[in-house]
């Protein structure tokens, strides 16, 4: 590729959170989203952007594939975007030289909700909307997994304790 060229990948929203019963999806928008970041900072210098895109869920035939594969309700509560606004977007963020692009606000919420709570609330939320019934046996591993780290905490301030008197 020669300078001014531009690669566009489309990761997801999925990428910006795990996602239980959605993760290999989820984990691969998030690969795609990563890669393309840091494909981004090692193409600059050679004048070739790299953006990611991270739409919501678009009017596309894998909405039948989520809707047969998974949950029935996987998209229900969620808006379905236009590809051709996405592709507008998308177009418009990379020839600014942006690393990711993001259509729309909820989208645009998502990504900062994701970052401000922890991965464990954000996946009891999903399975919660979802109407999984595995939100109880994930509250009480992320209850276990709150308790190990009490104890973890409890044992370093222990070994200071230690230290102080060597």
């Amino acid at each position: 590729m020669t300078a001014g060229s531009r690669i566009i990948n489309t990761a997801s929203q999925a990428a910006f959170q795990p996602l239980p019963y959605f993760s290999v999806y989820a984990a691969s928008k998030a690969f795609i989203d990563r890669f393309s970041m840091a494909l981004a900072v090692e193409l600059k210098p050679r004048g070739i952007a790299v953006t990611s895109v991270c739409p919501s869920w678009m009017r596309t035939p894998f909405l039948i594939k989520a809707k047969t594969d998974t949950h029935p309700s996987v998209i229900r509560p969620f808006p379905i975007t236009d590809p051709a606004w996405v592709a507008a977007r998308a177009l418009a963020d990379s020839r600014k030289g942006k690393f990711r692009s993001i259509y729309g606000i909820l989208t645009r919420i998502s990504g900062w909700v994701a970052k401000l709570l922890s991965q464990n609330l954000i996946m009891m939320l999903w399975l919660m909307q979802q109407g999984w019934s595995g939100g109880s046996a994930f509250q009480r591993s992320c209850l276990r997994e709150a308790k190990l780290a009490e104890e973890a905490k409890l044992r370093l301030k222990l070994l200071e304790r230690h230290q102080d008197y060597d």
